[in-house]
């Protein structure tokens, strides 16, 4: 028996194809074939993995080019699309949609500054824990520490990307 034509419970799918028990469920709502369903016996759901590949891939085919494939179908995702794009455009004149770029250059940033203190606590905390107990270096560096990330929770992106509120 190949791999592909074997018969597996719901379990056995599942695990083989990395999904959950409850995506399976969801899968069976859509129409996806099994051999056998569950009886007053206990039984479980009997699929054959050769059909269930077919499903899915016909499934992935049609959700990939739309349901039908036909002209007005594409009209219809062509105007979905423009309409998408223009709605992307209003908001980013209005100022509430930011350039990716933007806001990654902001955020690099931020923890740039993050990691630039963090890594300078040593030498900036090693006076202040010269003498000291256990207990006291441990305040110490969990105070810089705090200060280290409250200025990453005090950034504010909007100002790092130049936008004015």
């Amino acid at each position: 028996m190949t791999e592909l034509s074997r018969k597996m419970n719901k379990a056995q799918l599942a695990k083989m194809l990395d999904i959950t028990t409850q995506t399976l469920d969801r899968y069976i709502q859509a129409g996806l074939p099994f051999d056998s369903a569950p009886g007053r016996a206990g039984k479980s759901y009997v699929f054959d993995l050769a059909v269930v590949v077919g499903w899915l891939r016909e499934r992935d085919t049609k959700n990939t080019r739309g349901d039908s494939g036909t002209v007005e179908d594409a009209r219809k995702r062509k105007l979905e699309a423009e309409a998408r794009l223009a709605e992307m455009a209003a908001e980013k004149a209005a100022g509430s949609l930011l350039e990716r770029s933007d806001v990654d250059a902001a955020v690099i940033g931020a923890f740039s500054r993050v990691r630039a203190r963090l890594l300078s606590l040593p030498s900036k905390a090693a006076p202040r824990c010269v003498d000291r107990t256990m207990d006291q270096i441990g305040a110490v560096l969990e105070a810089d520490v705090r200060d280290a990330l409250q200025e990453l929770s005090d950034t504010d992106l909007q100002v790092l990307v130049g936008i004015e509120t």
